[in-house]
């Protein structure tokens, strides 16, 4: 299906349409820097659960469950960083990712992941980065790991907007100056 012929003959199409267009060819997207971001918040918050859970003693077997499942989902989310910026690395590899929908449901899943390790480390009944009194304890594994949701939910509105031309922001401003106008 893929040979390096055919991986050829797309990359050279590709540079030709965007020499036509003016434009200069990059095998990046423009969402390489928020994965890279996001490579570095997986990798401290990864870090941080890995030793939140070693140091801190779990109350009973959900809050255990919850700790493992923290470290899960910060490995994953480490994992498909890890490979998706290596893939944006190399143009040959890059067409497989930027831009198709395989990048779309990376975003999404990342998404879901990050919002799931974000309520459990925000969460004090596991202790994790919060203690009982609400006080942060862990700052690498609280502020990391609401820095990769954020990282997350803004790569997925990057992806939306360049793959189905959904641009949230700038409809609901065209929408509301009629009502300024009011």
């Amino acid at each position: 299906f893929f040979s390096l012929e055919n991986i050829a003959c797309l990359k050279k199409k590709e540079e030709t349409m965007t020499q036509e267009d003016g434009l200069v060819s990059t095998s990046r997207s423009p969402r390489f820097t928020t994965w890279a971001a996001f490579l570095i918040f997986s990798t401290i918050t990864l870090g941080a659960a890995v030793e939140a859970k070693n140091y801190t003693e779990a109350s009973d077997e959900t809050s255990d469950s919850n700790q493992k499942w923290a470290i899960a989902c910060s490995g994953i989310t480490f994992g498909i960083s890890l490979i998706v910026v290596l893939m944006h690395m190399h143009s040959v590899t890059s067409i497989f990712i930027v831009g198709t929908k395989i990048e779309g449901f990376l975003c999404l899943i990342l998404a879901v992941f990050w919002a799931a390790t974000v309520s459990i480390v925000s969460d004090a009944r596991h202790g994790l980065a919060v203690n009982e009194n609400g006080e942060v304890k862990n700052g690498n594994l609280y502020y990391f790991s609401w820095a990769g949701f954020i990282c997350s939910i803004v790569l997925w509105v990057s992806y939306l907007r360049s793959a189905f031309q959904i641009d949230m922001a700038g409809t609901l401003q065209s929408r509301s100056s009629p009502l300024q106008m009011w």
